[in-house]
């Protein structure tokens, strides 16, 4: 994962990449989160492949791309048998509306992503500092947030679930990532409290 999508911090993937290919192991990173504030060219390092997804750009969700660097069926296998589309890694139709509308949402990013990125900036540090003003002892649960849309929060002595249903009606807001949010468990990113 090139950025976490729970703290906004960008992981170093170049350095584990570089140390991949020392031991010939194939790298792969999911860059879905990092395309609003990060560049990639595959060709121009070590990561051997990544991959998007639709809905982190603003794009059509249920679909994604996996960019490889050499011929996907080199070092890749199906995981289903059956058909040999796309080149021999999957088997059926891809959906040409879903195909068509990523590459929209990557064109339209890559044409705005300095105005896209100002823009979510400016909309994060104005809820940071009305937020302060309002809330005694409030912290940001890292330091080291790069992703322009994230702001990741913790308020003392307030019950999570409680400030979601309260806010609901006007506010965007989680207690979890969407991928963990049926697992009301404490998030294990911050149990290991290594983006402090």
């Amino acid at each position: 994962m090139a950025t976490n999508n729970e703290t906004g911090v960008d992981l170093q993937i170049e350095e584990l990449a570089s140390i991949c290919e020392k031991f010939n192991v194939f790298f792969h990173s999911d860059i879905a989160q990092s395309l609003h504030h990060k560049s990639f060219n595959i060709e121009d390092n070590n990561i051997d492949a990544v991959s998007i997804s639709g809905h982190k750009i603003y794009g059509p969700k249920g679909i994604g791309a996996l960019i490889c660097k050499e011929e996907p069926a080199l070092n890749l296998e199906p995981l289903i048998l059956g058909g040999y589309q796309e080149a021999e890694l999957r088997s059926g139709t891809l959906p040409t509306n879903l195909c068509i509308g990523l590459g929209e949402a990557v064109e339209l990013l890559s044409k705005n992503k300095d105005k896209y990125f100002n823009h979510y900036k400016k909309l994060r540090d104005k809820l940071w500092t009305l937020l302060i003003k309002e809330i005694d002892g409030l912290e940001k649960n890292s330091l080291l947030i790069e992703h322009p849309g994230v702001l990741n929060l913790y308020f003392p002595n307030i019950d999570a679930e409680m400030l979601c249903m309260k806010l609901a009606k006007d506010v965007a807001i989680s207690t979890a990532a969407a991928c963990n949010s049926v697992n009301y468990e404490y998030s294990y990113v911050f149990k290991r409290n290594v983006f402090k």
